[in-house]
């Protein structure tokens, strides 16, 4: 799977989101359903009235959009009553947009991590055959990374060595003592299109990540 790492915070997240909509995209909310029929989420009222239900979308966009999304049936094992979800993978394609909302925890502001995706194949639900994700989901997928990354830093960590954005504001709340969740030590790299790492501030630690050469 193709996949963007990032820390974004609440108003990271509308940027995107809003960057989605004024794009030619929409959100399907990854939630159970009463019925087989999904929810197209196309505005921000519309999207924050789905965000208590769920942390994970998926982006559709007419110029990939090959056939409807599956729908399967389930039975809940807490109080036996038949719902229906979205079965990953299966028509569309989609891009998978995973964002969980910060927290407090102990009276600190934690930013968990989120991630933009997608799989190189999916199921053609009206072809009934597997497929190969054409060609106008990864030019959106691009898209919406820039837009991530134009108000981000790329930083790496220290301990696992996989990459992802942290955004602005993110950067300054970590500094003013927020705490990015699952990740305490990393390297932070400058803004730039060659990736090359800031300058050398020693040892310097600040809230739960250290910035390293």
């Amino acid at each position: 799977m193709a996949e963007a790492e990032f820390f974004l915070d609440s108003e990271d997240e509308l940027e995107v989101m809003n960057f989605i909509f004024e794009n030619g995209g929409w959100f399907v909310p990854d939630i159970r359903y009463k019925t087989n029929e999904y929810i197209d989420v196309r505005n921000e009222k519309e999207y924050l009235g789905c965000r208590e239900a769920t942390r994970l979308f998926f982006i559709l966009h007419q110029t990939y959009l090959k056939s409807p999304l599956e729908m399967r049936p389930c039975e809940s094992q807490i109080d036996g009553q038949r719902f229906y979800f979205i079965m990953p993978r299966n028509g569309g394609p989609t891009l998978d947009f995973y964002c969980p909302k910060p927290f407090i925890k102990d009276e600190v502001l934690h930013l968990p991590p989120g991630a933009l995706g997608y799989y190189p194949t999916f199921w053609n639900t009206t072809a009934e055959r597997n497929e190969k994700t054409p060609q106008e989901v990864v030019g959106f997928y691009r898209q919406i990374v820039k837009q991530i990354r134009e108000n981000s830093s790329q930083a790496v960590s220290n301990q696992t060595g996989r990459s992802f954005y942290l955004s602005e504001r993110a950067l300054k709340k970590l500094k003013n003592g927020a705490k990015l969740v699952g990740l305490e030590d990393f390297s932070l790299f400058e803004k730039r299109r060659d990736t090359k790492r800031i300058r050398e501030l020693g040892s310097c630690e600040w809230a739960n990540g250290r910035i390293s050469k």
